[in-house]
């Protein structure tokens, strides 16, 4: 293991092991040496992206050829945060919340305080969705600027595989759209990279004044069950059964949207009972692992 604790004269001493037998102490476990722990981290880390890597390239061998197969489904359905866009970390400890780019904004800004207290009062059911984003909009109104949010926006990482699956959608003229608990500006970016898509119905749009200061915003119903809604807007605007649409989700959030469609894709979840849920559960951080389900062979 890279911790190893020691414990001498009844103190617990620190070690992490950065390289084979090479050791870096970080203190005892009352008196952390805050500069070596971070050190750890980087290296931990540096050490996790190296294995995921490595775990991507054997996924990729295992990817079937695209060409092969033709789309059978007339509508894509993503979620946003998780399936399009890499998520910030993973949290299984949640039924009811989702990680998101929320969580991002609420970190660089030091308030994510607030966001656990404001979370845990829409987990326990004292406040409805809505109430819960309208509070969230009023605290970070003002401390928010354009600059910060959006740079939270650009660094946001792109789902590995997630701009080649648009373009074998595009090809194919399948109709695409994102309904999602995130923010406008965030879908609206993969919208411009992708080449577009085609409905976007996103939570929460942030409008800024010409001083860079967040003014006002606006919020749809579209989370939870409320992606119900817009999903079956969509498939009646282009005349599409449900049973030819298909949705990809992450997380708990989706669950009621994997209920209406013909296919509900659980893309990269570590929740259980959002796997459960969907038709497929696909384990891989490649998004491209989604195509061979939305065909079938020639």
């Amino acid at each position: 293991m890279p911790l190893n604790i020691a414990k001498k004269n009844a103190k617990e001493y620190l070690y992490f092991t950065v390289n084979g037998s090479k050791k870096l102490y970080l203190g005892t476990t009352d008196k952390p040496k805050e500069e070596r722990i971070e050190e750890a981290l980087r290296q931990l880390k540096s050490k996790i992206r190296k294995y995921e890597n490595k775990v991507q390239e054997l996924e990729n061998l295992l990817q079937r050829q695209v060409p092969e197969f033709n789309i059978v489904y007339r509508l894509v359905i993503f979620d946003l945060d998780g399936v399009i866009f890499d998520k910030p970390w993973h949290d299984s400890t949640s039924g009811r919340v989702a990680v998101s780019t929320w969580d991002v904004l609420f970190q660089v800004l030091g308030m994510y305080d607030t966001h656990e207290k404001y979370k845990h009062k829409f987990e326990n059911n004292g406040w409805p969705l809505m109430e819960w984003t309208e509070a969230a909009c009023r605290v970070i109104k003002p401390v928010l600027d354009r600059k910060t949010f959006e740079k939270i926006i650009e660094q946001r990482p792109f789902m590995q595989g997630a701009k080649d699956v648009f373009k074998v959608l595009h090809e194919e003229k399948i109709i695409t759209a994102v309904i999602t608990g995130s923010f406008d500006a965030l879908a609206q970016r993969a919208s411009r990279e992708f080449g577009g898509i085609d409905h976007i119905y996103a939570h929460t749009e942030l409008h800024f004044n010409s001083n860079g200061s967040l003014e006002r915003w606006y919020l749809k119903p579209s989370d939870y069950d409320g992606k119900v809604k817009y999903l079956k807007q969509v498939a009646d605007d282009h005349s599409i059964p449900l049973a030819e649409c298909a949705y990809i989700g992450d997380d708990v959030n989706d669950i009621e949207a994997f209920k209406e469609v013909g296919l509900s894709i659980a893309f990269n979840s570590d929740k259980p009972e959002v796997n459960q849920a969907a038709k497929v559960s696909i384990d891989s951080r490649d998004l491209k692992a989604i195509l061979p389900h939305l065909c079938v062979k020639k």
